[in-house]
């Protein structure tokens, strides 16, 4: 049985943060073991702590908050992330642009894109490229736990689904922030046919 852990938050400027702040602590959990976790803000504490940076963790809590139950208005799914990515750092949101394409070039191939649904890859039918690229999207907009269980299981993508709207993300959180477009070049190429281990002597063909 493991032990449950409480935390409690305390706000105060650097100049109290002495002995006698830390005495008051150990008179108040004298009876158990206390950790002590120091966080700096700059200036009044508001959305993000300053400095923070967008991690794997923090991209799947962003995707987290996707608003399904507007589905069929992208802007409306999209909102709440996008209010919640505005507050971090222009970099940040960059870095998590980044982070989608890497998500993204990781499903373009050709094993993935023969589980779409109805105009799936060498179906016979009609392969959009575009159409590939945004079932990736609703692939990853689905949340961690789904999208590495597609990894090693690409018969269970998305069929006839797509979410295109999840490209915009990023670039709606800078222009919530900053009242521009986000300027910046993806670390993946995540167009489809651009993955050489997804799609072999096919890479750029598609």
């Amino acid at each position: 049985m493991h032990k449950l852990l409480t935390m409690t938050v305390h706000q105060l400027k650097l100049k109290d943060l002495n002995t006698v702040f830390f005495q008051r602590l150990r008179q108040q959990y004298l009876d158990g073991d206390m950790e002590v976790e120091v966080r700096v803000y700059a200036g009044k504490p508001h959305g993000r702590p300053t400095g923070q940076v967008m991690t794997e963790d923090e991209f799947w809590h962003v995707l987290s908050l996707l608003n399904w139950e507007k589905e069929g208005e992208d802007n409306a799914v999209l909102q709440p992330a996008v209010d919640y990515l505005s507050r971090f750092s222009v970099s940040d949101i960059a870095r998590f642009q980044d982070i989608l394409s890497e998500k993204l070039h990781r499903l373009d191939g050709e094993l993935y894109a023969k589980h779409i649904g109805e105009n799936a890859y060498g179906q016979g039918n009609y392969f959009s490229a575009d159409q590939f690229l945004y079932a990736r999207c609703c692939a990853v907009a689905n949340g961690q736990s789904y999208y590495e269980h597609i990894l090693s299981h690409p018969e269970d993508m998305p069929k006839d689904l797509e979410f295109e709207a999840l490209l915009r993300l990023a670039d709606h959180a800078c222009l919530k922030k900053t009242g521009k477009h986000l300027e910046h070049i993806p670390a993946y190429n995540y167009e489809t046919g651009f993955n050489s281990q997804g799609w072999g002597e096919k890479t750029i063909q598609i």
